[in-house]
């Protein structure tokens, strides 16, 4: 018979019947209870594995994969372990299943006009994202992004996506206007 223990480690004998000491014709059977190890484990950080190494990891933890899910993350490559739902180091029962969470490798465009350029570079590069750079005359502070494409909330690919910023650059000077010549002669010789 095999029997959960918390405190028995697995393949380790937990009881048997008859007790110890009894006394029982030859030929009579024992049953001994064996010890499977503990009934709860914690769920492994699987996180930035590929799916196979994940369902490894969860395999000798004496876990199964329930499913996967796609989720959108900044931080993980596309195709590659982003979480795992219970959450890692949670306690489950052994045998559980957890589901993976796969990163779809896009992320979501944050608005960022209305900052600085370098504020902008900044946070979209933490996204991984591309930044091209278009100046444009505005009544703005010189530097000051002033609109982008694509528009806050869509979602672009991680590593390849492209934003645009269009901005802030110095009005163009207005062309300088010509004095028209006036009629007195400047000599100050009179007629």
């Amino acid at each position: 018979v095999e029997q959960a223990s918390d405190t028995v480690p697995p393949d380790t004998v937990i009881d048997q019947d008859p007790a110890s000491g009894v006394r029982v014709d030859e030929g009579s059977s024992v049953t001994l209870t064996i010890s499977t190890g503990s009934s709860t484990v914690q769920v492994p950080d699987v996180k930035d594995m590929t799916r196979e190494q994940a369902e490894a990891e969860l395999k000798k933890a004496g876990l199964t994969v329930a499913g996967t899910k796609s989720v959108d993350n900044a931080e993980i490559d596309k195709d590659k372990v982003a979480g795992t739902d219970p959450k890692a180091t949670k306690s489950v029962a052994k045998g559980s299943g957890v589901t993976l969470l796969i990163s779809s490798g896009m992320v979501d465009v944050p608005d960022v006009t209305g900052k600085s350029l370098t504020e902008a570079q900044a946070i979209l590069n933490d996204l991984n994202l591309n930044v091209n750079v278009v100046p444009e005359p505005s009544d703005q502070p010189v530097g000051t992004v002033i609109r982008q494409e694509p528009a806050k909330g869509e979602k672009l690919q991680r590593g390849s996506g492209n934003v645009t910023l269009h901005v802030a650059a110095a009005q163009a000077s207005p062309p300088p206007t010509e004095v028209p010549p006036t009629d007195t002669p400047s000599d100050g010789a009179s007629p």
